[in-house]
C-alpha cells in the first residue's frame, strides 16, 4: 500500500452541542480543577459523551463528515484535534461532558493567560511533530490560544484557514507555510455561511484526498497547492453561464428541460457517448426467475420522505405533503430494516412484505454509551420498554424480525474489560427479551474479534435464538475481507448443525459483498452506503451493466441545476423531484433559482437523490444475484485477498506463538 503524508487537523470547539443541561460546566468549573471538576463532571455523567458527538456547530459538522470520507481512504492517515476552552486541546473521540466557555467570551490578555494554564501550546507542539501536513481551522482568539509560533520542521507544511485579520499577522514558521485568508465576501464567493466556512472548506479538500490521495503528496510539497485547489474547485464551480430568468422558469418541469436553453458544463465527461436517458439509466439486464436465499432488506428511517407541494397531476395541493420514500422505491424490496434510534409513533408504519422487515434496536446511536440508551431524557433501555417500543413501531408477530439491545464493540477504542462488560450487557438483554419476545422472530447481534463472535453465537444458541446478526463489519468489508469471511463461514457452520438458523449481515452491501453474501448463503444483508454516498459523498448512481462493478459514481458537487451532462433520470424519485423543482443530479440544487443555488442545501434534492441511488442499487442486485445464481463468480470479492490477508496474519501470529511457546 503506498506511503502518503500523514493529515492532522485542528480545529476549534463551538458552543452548539448536543446536550445544554442548565447546570453545564463554566470557566470556574475548570479553574478550580481538582476534586471539584471531577465532582461537577460526575453530577453531568449522563450527559457524557465523545467530543466528536457533543459539539454540533456548523464547522465541527462539517469536519466530522470530512473525516468520515477521509476514513474511507486507504493508507491515509488522518488525525482531529480540537481546541477546547474548557479542556485544552483534546482528540475527537475524549469523553467529556457539556460545557459553557469559549475563548470568543474572552479579553485578548484573557486569552493568553487561560491557554497558557490549558497547556494548549505545549499540547500542540507535542501533537504537531508526528504529522506532516497540519491545516489550522481556528478564528481569531483560537489561534491566539495556540500562541504561534509552534515548534516545526522543514520538511513539515502548514496550512490555515484563518480571518482575513488573524491571516495578516500570522507568524512564519520552520514548517512550508499557507494561508487562506477568509472575510464575509468569501462566504458568498464559496456558497456557505461565515460560521461554519473553514470547515466547508476542508470537507472539500477532504472529498479531493478520497479521489485522489496523491494531492497529500503535492500539499505536502507546497502547501500552497492546497490554497490553489480551493480557488480552482470554487471557480470552477461558477463558470457556467446561466440562464436568465424567464428562461428558467420557462424550463422547469412538467417540461422536460432541453440541451439549448439548460445551464451546461462542458469537457466534465459524465456522458461522453451523449447516451439518451433510456440508454443512460439502462433496466435491469438480467431477470430473477428464483429469488436467492439471501435478501437485501432496504434501510430507512422515519425521517426518510419526499417534499411535495403539488399532486400527481400537477395541481397545487393546499399544504406540502410529506410522502414516505418506499413510494419512489421502483422495485418492491423483500424487506426493510429500520432503528429505533428513529422511531415515531405517530409515523406511518412500514409497508408489510411478504418475508417479513427487521426492526433493529439502534446499537449505533449509543455506541459511545456504557449501556444502551435511545432518549436520554427516557433513561436506559429495558427488555420491557425495548419490548414496548418494537410494538408501538409495528413489529409483526411471527413475520418480522426485532432485535434484542446489543453493545457495539469498538475496534481499537475499547479495551478488553470494556469490550467484556459489552458483551455481559448483551447476553444480559437476550435472556431477559427471550420470555417477553412471544412470537415475535428475535435476533442477537454478535460483535467484536473472531473469537468473541463465536462465543456469542454459542452462547444465544443455547438460551435457543434461531436468528443471529453479525454486526460491525462494515468497515472490516473493504480493510479486511479476510475478517468479514472468515466470521461469516463461521457462523454457516453453524447452520449445518441447526437448519432453521436465520444469519443476517448488517451494514455491508456494496456490490461486490452483495455478490458474495449471495454465493455464500446467508439469509438476509442491509447497507445504508446509498444515503451515505447521496449526503456525504455527493455520489449519484448509474448503472451500469457492461461495468465490471455494475455501479459508477458521479460527484454531483461538480454538477449544476439543469445541466445537459447528466441526462434525467426517470425512476420515480428523480422524476417527483423534477417536477418540484429540484436536480437530483446537483449538490441541493434547484432549476428555479437561476443562480444555481443553493449547492450546499435542499434536503429535497439529497434525499430524492439517496431513493434515486437504492433504485439503482436495486437494479444492480437483481443483475448481480441472478448472475450469481447461473453460476457467475466474477463479482465475488477475491479469494486471493482473502487467502493473502490470511497468509499476513498467519506470518504475524506465527512469531508471538514462538514466542508464548
Amino acid at each position: 500500500m503506498p506511503k502518503y503524508p500523514s493529515l492532522l487537523v485542528i480545529s476549534s470547539c463551538t458552543g452548539a452541542k448536543l446536550y445544554k443541561p442548565p447546570n453545564q460546566l463554566v470557566i470556574d468549573d475548570f479553574r478550580k480543577g481538582g476534586e471539584h471538576l471531577r465532582a461537577r463532571e460526575q453530577e453531568l455523567a449522563e450527559y457524557r459523551t465523545s467530543a466528536k458527538r457533543l459539539y454540533t456547530g456548523a464547522q465541527h459538522q462539517q469536519v466530522s463528515r470530512a473525516f468520515d470520507v477521509l476514513s474511507k481512504s486507504k493508507g491515509v492517515v488522518s488525525r482531529l484535534e480540537i481546541i477546547s476552552a474548557g479542556y485544552g486541546l483534546i482528540d475527537q473521540y475524549k469523553f467529556i461532558v457539556p460545557y459553557e466557555t469559549s475563548f470568543n467570551e474572552l479579553k485578548s490578555r484573557e486569552v493568553l493567560d487561560w491557554s497558557k494554564h490549558l497547556g494548549i501550546h505545549e499540547a500542540l507542539n507535542a501533537r504537531i511533530k508526528s504529522y506532516d501536513i497540519v491545516i489550522f481551522l481556528l478564528g481569531e482568539n483560537y489561534l491566539k490560544s495556540a500562541l504561534l509560533p509552534l515548534q516545526s520542521r522543514p520538511d513539515q507544511s502548514f496550512i490555515f484557514l484563518a480571518s482575513g485579520g488573524s491571516a495578516a499577522i500570522l507568524p512564519e514558521h520552520a514548517a512550508k507555510q499557507a494561508v487562506l485568508p477568509l472575510v464575509n465576501k468569501d462566504a458568498r464567493r464559496f456558497g456557505y455561511g461565515m460560521v461554519g466556512l473553514k470547515g466547508f472548506l476542508f470537507h472539500q479538500l477532504a472529498r479531493a484526498v478520497a479521489e485522489d490521495p496523491e494531492v497529500l503528496h503535492d500539499w505536502h510539497a507546497d502547501p500552497q497547492s492546497a490554497v490553489t485547489y480551493l480557488e480552482t474547485w470554487q471557480a470552477a464551480r461558477t463558470a457556467p453561464t446561466l440562464m436568465s430568468e424567464a428562461e428558467a422558469e420557462a424550463s422547469v418541469p412538467p417540461m422536460p428541460v432541453t440541451t439549448g436553453s439548460s445551464i451546461h458544463r462542458t469537457g466534465l465527461g459524465f456522458n461522453p457517448l451523449n447516451l439518451s436517458s433510456e440508454a443512460f439509466y439502462p433496466k435491469a439486464q438480467h431477470e430473477l426467475a428464483v429469488p436467492p436465499r439471501a435478501r437485501f432488506t432496504v434501510v430507512i428511517n422515519n425521517r426518510d420522505k419526499l417534499k411535495l407541494t403539488q399532486d400527481h397531476a400537477g395541481a397545487p395541493l393546499p399544504a406540502p405533503k410529506m410522502e414516505r420514500i418506499w413510494n419512489f422505491i421502483e422495485t418492491d424490496p423483500r424487506g426493510y430494516l429500520t432503528s429505533l434510534a428513529y422511531h415515531n409513533p405517530n409515523s406511518d408504519p412500514l409497508p408489510q412484505t411478504d418475508e417479513g422487515n427487521i426492526y433493529d434496536c439502534g446499537a449505533w446511536s449509543y455506541k459511545a454509551e456504557p449501556y444502551p440508551i435511545l432518549k436520554k431524557r427516557n433513561g436506559p433501555l429495558t427488555p420491557e420498554g425495548t419490548m414496548k417500543l418494537f410494538e408501538e413501531a409495528g413489529a409483526r408477530e411471527g413475520r418480522d424480525i426485532i432485535v434484542s439491545p446489543d453493545m457495539m464493540i469498538l475496534d481499537g477504542l475499547d479495551s478488553p474489560q470494556v469490550a467484556r462488560e459489552k458483551i455481559e450487557i448483551s447476553y444480559q438483554f437476550a435472556r431477559a427479551m427471550k420470555p417477553l419476545a412471544g412470537a415475535h422472530r428475535l435476533m442477537a447481534v454478535t460483535h467484536g474479534s473472531f473469537e468473541q463472535r463465536h462465543e456469542m453465537m454459542e452462547h444465544y444458541l443455547d438460551l435457543g435464538y434461531r436468528h443471529i446478526a453479525l454486526g460491525s463489519l462494515a468497515l472490516k468489508s473493504s480493510r479486511d475481507p479476510y475478517f468479514v469471511y472468515r466470521c461469516v463461514e463461521d457462523a454457516l457452520q453453524y447452520r449445518a448443525q441447526v437448519p432453521d438458523l436465520y444469519i443476517h449481515v448488517l451494514g455491508v452491501s456494496s456490490i461486490k459483498w452483495a455478490a458474495t453474501l449471495t454465493h455464500l448463503g446467508v439469509d438476509s444483508f442491509d447497507g445504508s452506503s446509498m444515503y451515505m454516498s447521496a449526503f456525504t459523498a455527493g455520489s449519484f448512481l448509474q448503472y451500469v451493466p457492461e461495468d465490471p462493478n455494475l455501479l459508477k459514481k458521479y460527484r454531483i458537487v461538480e454538477n449544476v441545476p439543469g445541466s445537459d451532462e447528466l441526462p434525467p433520470c426517470h425512476c420515480p424519485a428523480c422524476s417527483a423531484m423534477r417536477a418540484e423543482g429540484w436536480d437530483t443530479r446537483a449538490q441541493g440544487g434547484t432549476l428555479r433559482d437561476p443562480s444555481g443555488r443553493p449547492y450546499n442545501g435542499g434536503n429535497e434534492a439529497n434525499m430524492g437523490r439517496a431513493v434515486h441511488n437504492i433504485n439503482m442499487y436495486l437494479r444492480a442486485l437483481q443483475d448481480v444475484q441472478a448472475r450469481i445464481l447461473a453460476g457467475d463468480e466474477s463479482l465475488l470479492v477475491k479469494r486471493d485477498r482473502y487467502e493473502a490477508a490470511r497468509e499476513r496474519r498467519d506470518n504475524l501470529e506465527r512469531p508471538m506463538e514462538r514466542l508464548l511457546n
